[in-house]
Formats: structure tokens, sequence, C-alpha cells
């Protein structure tokens, strides 16, 4: 991430830029690809660029549609959805195949004011190292989930440090995390957004509430996009 200093307030990106380069879920998700449409170098008279990406690739946030036929896409959420005045940074750092549990967000100050958590897990370090960031990386435990859902009225969303709410085990799992945390629920309970592969390390030690943008491409009709995060201190 980058600071920036504007008019005495500080800026720091939370999301990681996206290249050829970026780590993936696993083999079976396709590489970005960005390919020259115009070229100075080639004659033409500008640069232009056409590129392909997966939606869930990098920095990314999931609507509720990802894994409910029935909930939002990020094209129906307002602007306001992705714009957070009392972010909350959570030290749940935790280790290889370790396990986010309800206990650890309950005792930590704040949380039932937050309006979005952002769980530190201790994988931001990782980001750019695919050999350790993919491997049984970090999640919730599904009570976690449950907890977040049910009992932080005013959260709006939670990011994460890592690749996934649910471990790599998801598949085994039938993604319980993501299912308890965006699926549409009779009861009328809203549903959250989930950041995933954010960067916390340029906000490590910050305490108390701050604002962070989490805004995303407006893709109409789909379930995710890519997303630049912003904390301001």
């Amino acid at each position: 991430g980058t600071a920036q200093i504007l008019g005495g307030i500080m800026l720091y990106e939370l999301s990681v830029p996206i290249s050829c380069g970026t780590i993936r879920y696993d083999e079976s998700i396709p590489t970005p690809r960005f390919r020259p449409f115009t070229s100075i170098q080639a004659g033409d008279i500008n640069n232009q660029t056409e590129f392909s990406l997966f939606a869930h690739l990098g920095s990314h946030v999931d609507a509720p549609y990802h894994f409910c036929e029935t909930g939002k896409k990020i094209d129906e959420y307002e602007i306001d959805s992705f714009i957070f005045r009392k972010a909350l940074l959570l030290d749940v750092e935790t280790g290889k195949g370790g396990r986010i549990t309800a206990e650890q967000i309950r005792n930590q100050e704040g949380v039932s004011d937050a309006d979005i958590l952002l769980l530190h897990t201790g994988y931001s370090k990782y980001c750019f190292n695919e050999t350790v960031y993919r491997d049984d990386f970090p999640a919730l435990t599904k009570e976690a989930a449950v907890y977040i859902r049910e009992e932080l009225p005013n959260l709006k969303a939670i990011a994460l440090d890592t690749m996934s709410a649910d471990g790599t085990d998801g598949v085994h799992t039938n993604f319980a995390n993501h299912h308890v945390l965006l699926d549409t629920r009779d009861d009328g309970v809203r549903a959250l957004l989930i950041y995933e592969n954010m960067d916390f390390t340029p906000v490590l030690g910050t305490e108390g509430f701050f604002s962070v943008y989490g805004i995303p491409l407006r893709l109409r009709g789909i379930e995710a996009s890519p997303v630049t995060m912003v904390a301001e201190i």
C-alpha cells in the first residue's frame, strides 16, 4: 500500500494492484490479460489497452449474488454502501490453517459500533508470496460468521487479508461462511459485503475508528468486482 498526505489527512491504500502475476486462488482461475489495442511504439497515435479479468482476482468485493441467486448484485448497491465511517482494524492474527473465532471478535472494543471490520490475520505480509499466501490460509469459523451477521447490526461489510472468508477447504464445506454472510434470509437480516485479498500493512497498529472507501467498478449484473480500498486517517 501507499500513503499520501492530503490536507493534513493521511490516505493509505489497502488494496493490491492487479498484474499478470497476481496470486490466484488456484490454477483454474484465469490469469489477467492485458492486450494493446493501439500502441504508439507500433505507429498508432496513442496507447489503448484491452484487458480481461476474473472478477474475484486480487483485491475485490463479493456481493450476495456470488452465492445466492436472490442476492444483490454489485450494481444494485447504492454507492454509500461501499463507504465506511467506522472502520475498525481487528488483530485476529493466526497462522497457517488458523480459524478466526467468534470470541476473538466479540472481545475487541468497538465491534458493536463498527460498520466494517478489517480482519488482520497477519497474512497481509504474504500478499506477494504465492507459496505462503494461498497454502491453507486462515479463515473464519462458521460460528464467527454467524456472530458477525446476527449480532453486529451496524456492520455493512468485513474485509480480510486472505484469499477467502472460507479456507482452502471451501469446496468441501460448501463455502459455509460465504453462505452465512451472503444468503438472503427469511427474517430479513441484511447480508454483508465481503472484501478479500486486502493488505492492511499500511494501517497496522491503528486503534479506534477511521474511514475506509472500498468502491468497486460498477459492473452491471454480476456478483463481484475488483476494488481499490483506501483508508483515511
